[in-house]
């Protein structure tokens, strides 16, 4: 097949910086390809896609050395709008892209400015909206969606066009696994079907590698490796080496490689199940009991709880109705992840008890005290908050200044609010931001800064929705390590999220929710070995409690355990 994405000696720099974004790229993609672009936060590959797609350098400022072709087309003598026939691109944050007041006007927008015929709109609009699970938010308005409905709306609105090149930019950040799934294998059909070029750029190795047939890996605006996935991935070098999130399957492969158990790795959980080999020979050593969180045992008596939550039901003015009868306590000291697909009600869940939102039925108590009719100001001192969107959160002129601002307004002197400030930056690793603007950083530094705002009032509950959206491995590690810590010290911790990994490592109480419901709330062993549960939650089963029920294990919460199960090995828990 012919090239139909290619660039030469691409260099890039942003205006007002000296260093290279981008360094000699030299990329070749054939029509029909179905690329991934992986590698570290900041290591160029937003900026690769903004050069593919055009909008560098024609839109953006800065200097770009090289060449860009897309379909015979050097960009530099094309505008964006003529690119667009040609390369959809689908932003990082789906906010960012969205322009019309409903679904349904933002999917037939694209296609109507093409001039096409009102049975052809019509029929692009059935499809991408069952494709990307949207027919029954058609009519909704788009400032009332959830984060992962904006980004399927954005993804929509994009295939509507059906380009000769799909551009993603991290579209399954903010999408539920089953959401994800869903998506891809609209990819995948676009791809095979259509003959549409896909170039995805994507964090979750887990999910995509099963559907892409290539590999970009960047490093420091470089390229450090070019392949198939296979002659990518089939050594370990690249095991948490450049901060990649390795998917768990293929972590174990690599061991099972190692052992004479496997010919070759493999990329994803259902390769692994179809490779593993049928008569187990070895001698490993079963455990009785799995290795276990030293858990503080939960007291019924709701006068010891931070927070307890009674017969919540929450509508928005929409009609919608967010939340429906919730009975949840949280007590000091306790390590809960929220998982739920999206529209599940977490984050409604969250604001109301950050005091953000004010219950339409039920009760809300801090401590003993029923809070239910006030806001944000009972809860100070002792529940914060960090938004989805750092973004909504940041707005002052400098990190310190971010930091700064709530210990102020809690009538301490300045001694103690500089005091706090710099332990926070420093224990938030912000210490070379300091004098930044926050909203110059990256999303990963937005997110530390929108934490340590928080974690500098000292509260006694820190809630964080979604924090690690659009991370690599080593920012979600550095982040939780953090929480950890404040964990041990006796801070309470909710993490929401969609990711059933990061729960079952770090997490010392799982909740489940679908519907506006709690499904399940109780040790993360039992919850999360539920795989039906998981599934009605639009959640999967995390991998390492899969590969211990195939292979007659108790369940098991991380690859790790599985592997000191069955080898008696003396790993450490990262």
């Amino acid at each position: 097949m012919e090239t139909i994405l290619s660039t030469e000696n691409l260099c890039y720099t942003y205006e007002g910086q000296k260093e290279y974004a981008l360094k000699n790229i030299n990329l070749k993609i054939k029509e029909g390809d179905f690329t991934l672009i992986a590698g570290p936060t900041g290591s160029g590959k937003s900026t690769l896609a903004l050069c593919l797609s055009g909008l560098i350098p024609q839109v953006l400022g800065g200097e770009m050395k090289g060449k860009v072709i897309v379909d015979g087309k050097d960009t530099r003598q094309y505008e964006v709008y003529q690119m667009a026939q040609y390369v959809g691109l689908v932003f990082q944050n789906a906010e960012n892209q969205l322009c019309s007041l409903n679904v349904e006007d933002e999917v037939t927008f694209g296609p109507e400015n093409l001039g096409l015929s009102k049975k052809e709109i019509e029929k692009r609009e059935n499809f991408v909206l069952n494709a990307t699970s949207l027919s029954d938010l058609r009519n909704k308005y788009t400032f009332n969606l959830s984060g992962g409905q904006k980004h399927r709306t954005a993804i929509a609105a994009t295939l509507s066009m059906l380009p000769k090149i799909l551009l993603l930019d991290e579209p399954f950040s903010e999408l539920d696994p089953t959401g994800c799934k869903e998506v891809l294998q609209t990819l995948k059909k676009l791809n095979e079907e259509f003959g549409i070029t896909v170039v995805l750029i994507e964090h979750k190795l887990e999910q995509v590698l099963g559907f892409t047939k290539n590999v970009v890996l960047l490093k420091d605006g470089e390229i450090i490796a070019n392949g198939t996935n296979y002659e990518v991935f089939k050594e370990r070098q690249f095991e948490g080496g450049h901060t990649l999130r390795i998917p768990e399957a293929l972590k174990f492969s690599y061991e099972l490689v190692e052992r004479g158990l496997l010919k070759k790795p493999v990329l994803n959980v259902e390769e692994l199940i179809a490779s593993m080999p049928q008569n187990w020979t070895l001698n490993f050593h079963r455990i009785s009991k799995p290795f276990s969180f030293n858990r503080q045992e939960r007291k019924a008596n709701s006068q010891n709880a931070l927070i307890e939550v009674k017969e919540l039901c929450y509508m928005y003015n929409d009609g919608t109705i967010a939340l429906t009868d919730i009975n949840l306590q949280v007590f000091p000291g306790e390590f809960i992840a929220i998982l739920g697909g999206n529209g599940a009600g977490k984050t409604t869940l969250a604001l109301q008890m950050s005091g953000q939102l004010k219950p339409t039925k039920g009760k809300i108590y801090i401590e003993g005290k029923d809070v239910s009719k006030g806001g944000m100001a009972d809860r100070i001192g002792i529940v914060g908050y960090t938004f989805q969107n750092p973004d909504c959160q940041l707005f002052c002129k400098t990190v310190s200044d971010e930091i700064a601002f709530g210990p102020k307004h809690l009538n301490i002197g300045k001694e103690e609010v500089d005091r706090r400030v710099k332990a926070t930056l420093q224990m938030m690793q912000l210490e070379q931001f300091k004098d930044r603007d926050s909203h110059t950083l990256s999303r990963g530094q937005k997110i530390g800064v929108a934490v340590a705002s928080v974690l500098a009032m000292r509260p006694k509950l820190l809630i964080l929705d979604e924090p690690t959206l659009g991370q690599d491995f080593s920012r979600i590690s550095s982040l939780v390590d953090v929480l950890k810590s404040m964990n041990e010290q006796g801070l309470a911790v909710i993490v929401i999220t969609h990711d059933v990994n990061i729960a079952a490592k770090y997490a010392k109480r799982v909740v489940i929710m679908d519907k506006g419901r709690v499904l399940m709330d109780g040790d993360p062993y039992e919850v999360l070995s539920k795989g039906d549960i998981l599934h009605s939650a639009s959640l999967e089963t995390p991998t390492a409690v899969q590969l211990s029920k195939l292979i007659g294990l108790p369940p098991m919460l991380t690859i790790e355990e599985v592997s000191r199960a069955l080898w008696n090995s003396n790993g450490v828990e990262e």
